[in-house]
């Protein structure tokens, strides 16, 4: 059984707890009406990702890359973003 993020590209109306993705890269994947709860982020790279109607909650996202990036409706409620750049 692999990484719960690597069994496709696209994850809709999911809920995703306490998964460890540190240092981990997912390029160009498109993530809608997705929860992530309690889930470590730290350095991972998510360029050109796709967050629509997503929710992260208690998450740990300390240095994420989000590098062309797409946030539209993405709720980040009591989430660790040290460092992370949204800017481009």
């Amino acid at each position: 059984m692999g990484h719960p993020l690597y069994s496709n590209c696209m994850k809709k109306s999911e809920i995703l707890k306490s998964i460890d993705c540190t240092k981990e890269s997912f390029v160009n994947y498109t993530f809608e009406n997705v929860a992530f709860e309690g889930c470590n982020f730290t350095e991972s790279k998510w360029q050109k990702a796709t967050f629509i109607d997503c929710r992260f909650n208690g998450c740990n996202l300390s240095l994420v890359d989000l590098s062309g990036c797409r946030l539209q409706g993405a709720l980040f409620e009591e989430c660790k973003l040290v460092g992370a750049d949204f800017s481009k």
